[in-house]
């Protein structure tokens, strides 16, 4: 008897082995489904760079170079209380009447360039930050949308703070005049993951003069002297 039992014990070890063997091929089966899967879910996303992603990176692009340029002002009025002082002079008539407005061109230069360098100054500060994204939100699919694991991108910079001024004059209503000067900031951003890299352009123009003439609309001039 306790022969045949030792036959029995021998004969189904290898019955185990095999079972066993079986299992391991079976899970890593699921493991490398899952994996293909997960990269081509991956490759969706990011091998063309879809329009889904392209939003997704360009809301956080447009949020970080927002913040920059709120930030510049922030900090370049705190340096300099008085920066946007001096920036335009009118001249009035007999009657009280504003009969000229004429704005300082040079001023207006030093203002341009000390905003634009505290903007510099706070993107150089974070020279890249990396946004994670959800997998489900880049595959244009509503129903993945905050779902997944998150996607690392870095953003940084490209370049320099570009800036413009622009002086305006426009009737508004009877003998009411809207006198502005205001700044365009042009922010050039770059997302990148795995190589592939997207640029976004991201400009927002800010108001450093606004204010409403009463009377008839006057003359507009500029001058280049401090």
């Amino acid at each position: 008897m306790k022969g045949v039992a030792e036959l029995l014990k021998k004969s189904s070890t290898p019955l185990r082995s095999v079972r066993r063997r079986e299992k391991l091929k079976g899970r890593l089966a699921w493991m490398l489904l899952l994996a293909a899967l997960a990269c081509y879910l991956i490759f969706r996303a990011m091998g063309s760079f879809g329009p889904a992603v392209r939003e997704s990176v360009e809301y956080a692009c447009k949020g970080i170079a927002s913040d920059a340029i709120a930030g510049g002002i922030h900090r370049a009025l705190e340096e300099q209380p008085d920066l946007y002082e001096g920036l335009y002079q009118l001249e009035y008539d007999s009657q009280g009447q504003v009969r000229t407005v004429t704005t300082n061109t040079a001023r207006l230069n030093y203002v341009e360039i000390c905003l634009g360098h505290a903007m510099n100054q706070i993107l150089q500060e974070n020279e890249e930050i990396n946004v994670e994204i959800p997998l489900g939100s880049l595959l244009g699919w509503r129903f993945f949308t905050g779902k997944g694991p998150n996607i690392d991108f870095a953003m940084s910079q490209s370049g320099y703070v570009l800036s413009e001024v622009e002086s305006s004059m426009e009737s508004t209503g009877i003998n009411q005049t809207d006198f502005q000067v205001k700044i365009t900031f042009t922010i050039d951003m770059v997302a990148s993951i795995s190589g592939y890299i997207h640029t976004v352009e991201v400009q927002e123009t800010v108001s450093v003069v606004q204010m409403v003439l009463s009377g008839e609309t006057p003359n507009f001039y500029s001058r280049s002297s401090g």
